[in-house]
């Protein structure tokens, strides 16, 4: 049986010769999506030398540093959540990614700033999940200008400076956890609210749908006045 060749590589992905060569050897630059077709179709003709395009596509791609700013870095949950980071920003191809974290131990207004402050000038971009405050809108607003957007992770906050929120809508998710309580307590009764913290975006929008469920649906319970338990 004959040996697949770059010719075989070539016509598998719709690319001249000199493209494949190029790919296999790194003379000139290639497009990230050109290359990464090259690539596909050496693993399917069964081209031998696949993982050294593997390798010359991953030496080209440019170097990307992601920083993240995160609270409680002993939780398990925020734990797992920076090991997730690390190793989707390894993975993702066509970059060198590098993921690069800092913690705020507290609830501080001042350390979650300094978190932002302490990676603008480090890293391409910074996703974090951190309390909506003046002065951390202030250190997102810095970050933006001096060419390091941030994207708000779980929690929203700097509405007016980050690029977007990804995360869940915490506003139905205080309306759905109402739908939940009503299809479990029957009858009148009182409901006490416990919040983690009035500085956390998602919680004031998880209890304003709460109570906003309560208000349009479910007259015979009543919700207490909010308690905080950090």
């Amino acid at each position: 049986m004959k040996r697949p060749n770059q010719f075989d590589i070539a016509r598998r992905a719709g690319v001249g010769i000199a493209t494949v060569d190029r790919v296999l050897n790194g003379r000139r630059k290639v497009k990230a999506e050109t290359a990464e077709r090259v690539y596909q179709a050496a693993i399917d003709v069964g081209y031998h030398a696949a993982p050294l395009i593997r390798h010359r596509i991953d030496q080209s791609a440019p170097e990307m540093t992601f920083g993240f700013v995160l609270p409680k870095q002993n939780q398990p949950f925020y734990s797992s959540l920076s090991k997730a980071l690390t190793d989707e920003v390894i993975a993702y191809q066509g970059i060198r990614g590098k993921a690069v974290f800092r913690y705020a131990k507290t609830q501080s207004p001042k350390e979650f700033a300094d978190q932002f402050a302490a990676l603008q000038d480090k890293v391409d971009v910074i996703g974090a999940s951190a309390i909506n405050h003046d002065r951390v809108s202030q250190a997102v607003a810095a970050a933006r200008n001096a060419g390091t957007p941030t994207f708000a992770m779980l929690n929203d906050f700097a509405l007016d400076s980050r690029v977007t929120y990804i995360g869940l809508d915490n506003y139905k998710l205080g309306r759905l956890a109402g739908w939940i309580m009503t299809n479990v307590v029957s009858g009148a009764g009182t409901i006490a609210v416990l919040v983690g913290s009035s500085l956390w975006h998602g919680h004031q929008l998880r209890e304003t749908g709460l109570r906003g469920y309560f208000r349009e649906r479910v007259p015979n319970l009543r919700l207490q006045d909010t308690l905080l338990n950090l």
